[in-house]
């Protein structure tokens, strides 16, 4: 026996303690329906490489990783499953992460309590499928539009360099569906492929309910499959494969060889199978620039689906933006500190001697200074307003038993009821939590009545009352097109209030002659100061990006 052969009966072997050296649990059958057990496997390989992206820059470096992830959650409708998912992103240091079967009505996009947005398309008259794609608070930069497809399919495009990078997050029909229901996925797949130019890269993760299976064998195409799949492969998988040969896509997950818990990403019931049914797939042209494809067991949100991970050598390029300061951000000790600096500074400036139109250009200046310098001055990723989590810590240890119970292995009939206990109490005390967290702002309502703080009333009550509304920014154009990118999007609308605007004025407008009318009298120093006084605070700003409390902060100065 040669030492390959060696390997292989001491790593394949369930019931072999040498497989106790590699990560994860112990005493796990991997296997694909009624198939053999898996008898190739290898321990996991780790890379040295950077995080997913650097929160200080604006674009990737070469020797840093874009880490794109793709997880069939089932369901994010039960209180706290959208904020494990959070957790679970973070965690596992996930750039672009698209989820299957979020069972979220209607399309659009939000931002979560952890600060993360979630672009969804779902269903409009039921809660079922449901696909979403969650990016962390500093990848909405290089967002450059999304299309809400259908309930199975979401997309988005990224600026990257050298080209844009579109994501498709999709969700296939189940074992269950009809042949008909398979070629019309597959056909709304197409036509969406189609759609994004050829020169561009794309990457489709998703729930493919298909077994690729093992690929060893499959020489003739190992530009669209690697030689490390896993199980045995059914009708769906050879379909998936016939249309990965058709768009000339590659399946990253079979290209990396890894140890067997590494690889499957769905678990029967019982956890007597475990299958291999997600993927990520990317042009063939831009495949030697995945760097590792892998699942996170550990990941918990109460699915049966693990959590897969690609990595990327892809560089994304963001927008230069201004910052537009806004004093209603800062807290009160920051406006004091805001008005004895800008105060300083006037009183170094000349008041007599200028036309009016320089002497707000420089109080504009030192506004505008001033609010830079506090704002600088904060603690990195300091926020003046903060979502409070709402959960408790008592839940999150919950939790983490969850994940211990689900990583020690689901073979033993002790510890799945353990896990499924223990997940029932997770669920009763996200409730819980819930009810708290509502309890406490009925509370702070209560509070702000008796102070007769009706603004921050008004607001609490609009928390816990108003519907649950996404944002979009899809429009539709003179044909009834919908538009989903930004710059052709930024377009309509210019033409649009272009041709508003255009009209021409009728012959018989009659002519003012302003030379007959009577001036205006002298503006008073109190009249300005009353107008100061009656502006309306949290209100947009205009050009000048100067707020009504910046000038009320001011005081009579």
């Amino acid at each position: 026996m040669n030492m390959e052969n060696k390997m292989s009966t001491a790593l394949g072997d369930p019931t072999n303690n040498r497989r106790h050296a590699v990560s994860g649990p112990s005493g796990v059958k991997c296997a694909t329906e009624a198939s053999d057990g898996v008898s190739r496997q290898a321990p996991e390989r780790r890379h040295a490489s950077g995080e997913a992206f650097n929160n200080g820059k604006t674009q990737f470096s070469t020797r840093e990783e874009l880490r794109i992830g793709t997880w069939n959650v089932r369901g994010l409708l039960m209180a706290g499953k959208l904020t494990m998912v959070d957790a679970e992103m973070d965690r596992c240091h996930v750039s672009v992460l698209g989820l299957s079967e979020t069972h979220m009505r209607g399309r659009g996009h939000f931002d979560t309590a952890s600060g993360n947005t979630m672009y969804f398309s779902g269903n409009d008259d039921k809660s079922e499928r449901g696909v979403a794609i969650l990016l962390p608070k500093q990848m909405n930069k290089y967002v450059l539009g999304y299309n809400p497809v259908s309930d199975r399919i979401i997309t988005m495009r990224l600026n990257a360099r050298p080209t844009v990078l579109n994501i498709v997050q999709i969700y296939a029909p189940t074992s269950t569906a009809t042949e008909e229901d398979i070629d019309s996925y597959y056909s709304a797949v197409v036509d969406t492929i189609n759609k994004i130019p050829n020169r561009e890269v794309t990457i489709i993760i998703g729930d493919w309910n298909a077994k690729v299976g093992n690929t060893t064998n499959d020489h003739h195409i190992r530009n669209i499959v690697g030689s490390f799949g896993m199980g045995d492969r059914n009708d769906r998988g050879q379909r998936l494969i016939e249309f990965c040969i058709e768009k000339s896509l590659f399946i990253t997950n079979t290209h990396f060889q890894h140890h067997p818990r590494r690889l499957y990403t769905w678990t029967s019931p019982g956890a007597r199978y475990r299958n291999q049914i997600d993927y990520i797939l990317i042009n063939t042209r831009w495949k030697s620039s995945v760097r590792n494809v892998k699942t996170y067991p550990g990941a918990e949100c109460g699915s049966d689906h693990n959590l897969l991970v690609a990595r990327f050598a892809l560089r994304l390029k963001a927008p230069r933006k201004s910052l537009k300061p806004n004093l209603s951000v800062l807290e009160p000790p920051e406006r004091i500190k805001f008005k004895t600096i800008v105060e300083s500074k006037l009183a170094k400036l000349p008041s007599l001697g200028e036309d009016p139109d320089s002497q707000w250009n420089k109080l504009k200046t030192q506004i505008r200074e001033t609010l830079d310098e506090i704002k600088a001055c904060r603690k990195s990723g300091q926020s003046a307003h903060k979502t409070k989590a709402w959960l408790a810590d008592d839940t999150w240890e919950l939790i983490r038993k969850c994940k211990d119970a689900r990583m020690s292995g689901q073979q033993n009939a002790n510890v799945r009821k353990e896990y499924s206990n223990l997940w029932k109490a997770v669920k009763k005390q996200c409730r819980r939590d819930k009810n708290n967290f509502l309890s406490i702002i009925c509370n702070e309502i209560e509070t702000h009545s008796l102070k007769f703080q009706t603004s921050d009333l008004f607001k609490k009550v609009r928390l816990i009352s108003k519907q649950f509304k996404p944002k979009s920014w899809v429009i539709t154009d003179e044909d009834g097109t919908d538009i989903t990118d930004l710059e052709a999007i930024a377009e309509r609308w210019r033409v649009y209030c272009e041709k508003l605007y255009s009209q021409q004025l009728s012959s018989h407008t009659p002519c003012t002659n302003w030379s007959e009318m009577d001036l205006e009298p002298a503006i008073l120093r109190s009249e300005i100061t009353a107008a100061i006084a009656k502006l309306k605070c949290r209100k947009a700003p205009g050009p000048d990006q100067i707020t009504a409390e910046i000038l009320q902060a001011l005081g009579d100065r």
